[in-house]
């Protein structure tokens, strides 16, 4: 007789187990905002930027590895809106290679977008009427996922080293007294409360402590681990789940596969990295695998991992139009998704 056990359940966490619309899905919004402020006419530009919706479009257009990835594309969406100049024309070369201090990076900020105007940007999105027709959409659809030099000046290196764009989002997303203990410099953009601290649980640690009764339980997630950890620790879920794989763990492997064959690869998802990864752990146990994920790329990587994973798409938590959900729908299912769900409590009764 077959034990309970004999499944594994893989979790991403934003967006299944935990709602980030009010933390990562605003912090890209800040990061922008943040970002283009050193724009001349700045002032010009609405508050907020644009809708969450619009960004969730933009989101689940796929192939991004994590949300540092698409807010380095929602910034160029906004600089390549037509009429845009001062910004392609700069000669990056001028500024530093890499920031010897905090204040050369801000130097550098605004040195090179203070010759570009904001005001093609403001009225593109319309500052005074609400935003329609998807405008990130139809922009993202007309230009493709191309990343502009000067976003790519800004997002070379890592928080402290060059990268802008991603330390301002460290320090939305963190806050001030938690980018300090974690990074060990002080905040150059932002030292507010932490956006980490508006995020909430979306599925029950009741029902997951059920689940437990049914199946091994694990995360797979683009987030640092330090990140993951302080969720799952806050929402006292440390123990519910037997392994926890995040962004840290893909690096290690792209780099040990780098050093050799001297081939840079990605292994976010879609790849199915970290699937294959926690399934051979516990293939002489398992024998049915699901991944239950909210975006197309989740699905995409448990069809092509070298298990049998089954994806479940999960859009309970999306706050989207009825035209758009049912859009998401389709392309979870398109991806590979063998069922799509709308409620938590839908879980426990698939897999009782």
């Amino acid at each position: 007789m077959r034990s309970m056990k004999d499944r594994l359940i893989v979790f991403d966490m934003d967006g299944v187990l935990i709602d980030v619309s009010a933390s990562y899905r605003n912090v890209v919004r800040k990061t922008a905002e943040i970002f283009l402020g050193f724009l001349k006419n700045a002032e010009l530009l609405p508050k907020p930027l644009f809708s969450l919706a619009d960004l969730a479009m933009v989101k689940q257009s796929g192939g991004l590895n994590n949300d540092w990835d698409l807010t380095y594309l929602v910034v160029s969406l906004l600089l390549s809106i037509p009429g845009i100049t001062g910004v392609k024309s700069t000669n990056l070369k001028t500024a530093p290679d890499q920031p010897r201090e905090p204040a050369e990076e801000r130097r550098a900020l605004e040195k090179i977008l203070r010759n570009a105007d904001a005001t093609n940007i403001a009225r593109y999105l319309g500052s005074d009427t609400p935003v329609v027709d998807y405008p990130l959409e139809r922009l993202l659809t007309k230009r493709g996922k191309s990343i502009l030099p000067v976003v790519r000046f800004f997002s070379r290196g890592d928080v402290g080293s060059g990268n802008t764009i991603k330390r301002i989002f460290q320090e939305v997303y963190l806050g001030g007294q938690l980018f300090r203990k974690t990074y060990r410099m002080e905040p150059l953009f932002y030292s507010g409360k932490g956006y980490i601290e508006e995020e909430r649980l979306i599925l029950s640690a009741p029902l997951l402590n059920e689940l437990t009764g049914m199946a091994i339980l694990a995360i797979a997630t683009g987030r640092p681990l330090g990140e993951a950890m302080f969720a799952l620790e806050r929402f006292k879920l440390e123990n519910i789940f037997s392994e926890v794989m995040g962004l840290e763990d893909c690096l290690a492997e792209e780099k040990r596969f780098f050093s050799e064959t001297g081939k840079r690869i990605s292994l976010g998802k879609p790849h199915p990295f970290m699937l294959d990864t926690l399934a051979e752990r516990y293939k002489s146990s398992v024998e049915d695998f699901y991944f239950i994920g909210d975006m197309p790329d989740d699905m995409v990587a448990a069809s092509r991992s070298r298990f049998p994973f089954k994806g479940i798409g999960f859009i309970g938590n999306l706050e989207l139009p009825e035209n758009r959900k049912k859009h998401l729908r389709e392309l979870l299912l398109e991806k590979g998704a063998k069922m799509v769900i709308e409620e938590p409590s839908e879980l426990k009764k698939i897999f009782e």
